[in-house]
């Protein structure tokens, strides 16, 4: 039977750099284009965009703007979700997740030599990846918002965080700090989405 488990000597004698986070980051951004010009565009369309069929009127650009951020807001409500439920999936038979003293149990130096399953440090290289390609996306791609700086920090945090917490294998505590974090911004996506259906 292959084993599933690593320990933190083991994949970092392999390699410090976590590649799947850097193919993840090169990967989201052609997922969320694949997903914007197919799925994203139509619902959004019918949801956002007032209904040009009887009049001759063409679409205003506020509309425009609105079904841009409402597209922006249906990718990460996307993503969120399933990190969500990947989080849940990788982490629900973990003693970790309801008894806080097993983030730390066993850990006498730094790195902490824990057993890190493949499913968490897929997890961990997933999120990495995603705030990878977070700042330029923001930078390029992204409705420029007044909160844009705070969103450019808030990305630069995370990442480092991610980062550092995967460099001293705290993936344990990482684990429910993406649970709490990713589940409350499917609602605050899904709030958006609903607003900018609102005026319609």
């Amino acid at each position: 039977m292959v084993s599933t488990s690593y320990t933190l000597t083991e994949f970092l004698g392999r390699s410090s750099i976590p590649w799947p986070a850097l193919a993840f980051a090169f990967a989201v951004p052609v997922a969320r284009w694949i997903l914007e010009a197919t799925t994203f565009q139509a619902v959004g369309a019918t949801l956002v965009l007032p209904n040009t069929k009887k009049t001759d009127k063409p679409v205003a650009e506020d509309d425009l703007q609105t079904l841009k951020k409402y597209k922006e807001s249906f990718f990460k409500l996307t993503v969120y979700l399933t990190f969500t439920i990947w989080a849940i999936s990788v982490s629900y038979k973990e003693k970790f997740l309801t008894d806080t003293k097993y983030y730390w149990l066993g850990c006498t130096k730094l790195p902490c030599d824990f057993f890190v399953s493949q499913g968490l440090y897929l997890l961990y290289c997933a999120e990495m990846g995603y705030y990878m390609q977070g700042i330029p996306s923001l930078i390029f791609w992204e409705h420029r918002r007044k909160d844009f700086w705070e969103q450019i920090a808030h990305h630069v945090v995370t990442l480092f965080l991610i980062i550092y917490s995967y460099s001293v294998n705290f993936m344990k505590v990482g684990c429910a700090v993406f649970l709490v974090h990713d589940v409350n911004d499917i609602f605050m996506e899904a709030a958006q989405m609903a607003r900018y259906a609102v005026g319609r």
